[in-house]
């Protein structure tokens, strides 16, 4: 399972009851018995499945010269940087090369993977800001509003407007929790 993370797993139908069920009592345990189930919750995992590879390579590689760990610098540069002007020349090898590399390790293509780390974020402030959705869309890189709304739309199937407005009724009618 360990060699398996590397390339990130989602576990299809896992019991989330029972998952929450021993996250609450590791968190309430010390010691050996905090240990036991934790491995318990671990053995469960592992034994489960319904169990999605997320990407084709490993996110994780220990040659931190090989083109893949490029790609991972890459990456946490777009999402440290999302709202500057990104192109494949960050990467220091041919735009072919790049691309080649940059979707084998991903899944997505690179100009696909800023947009959605941009509608990502863009998401988040929608959701917690007042903000104009204009705003929004340079602030989080978008050169224009048009473009901004085609690529929320596609990606949410919905405006940022609605998007917006959704999110604040979903706000609205959870029960407060206590602290």
């Amino acid at each position: 399972m360990l060699d398996l993370s590397q390339s990130g797993i989602e576990f299809l139908n896992f019991d989330t009851d029972y998952a929450i069920a021993r996250m609450a009592e590791i968190r309430n345990t010390t010691g050996s018995d905090q240990i036991l189930i934790f491995l318990k919750l671990l053995t469960r995992i592992a034994a489960h499945s319904e169990k999605k590879i997320l990407s084709v390579l490993k996110l994780v590689h220990p040659d931190g010269g090989s083109k893949q760990a490029r790609v991972g610098e890459v990456v946490n540069f777009i999402i440290d940087n999302f709202s500057e002007d990104i192109s494949v020349d960050i990467a220091g090898m041919t735009p072919t090369t790049f691309s080649r590399i940059f979707q084998a390790v991903t899944g997505n293509r690179f100009v696909e993977f800023v947009t959605r780390v941009r509608v990502g974020q863009a998401c988040s402030m929608l959701y917690a800001t007042d903000e104009q959705i204009s705003s929004i869309c340079f602030g989080v890189g978008f050169q224009n509003l048009a473009n901004f709304n085609r690529h929320f739309l596609k990606m949410k199937s919905m405006t940022p407007s609605q998007y917006r407005e959704i999110a604040r009724n979903e706000l609205a009618t959870q029960p407060e929790q206590k602290l």
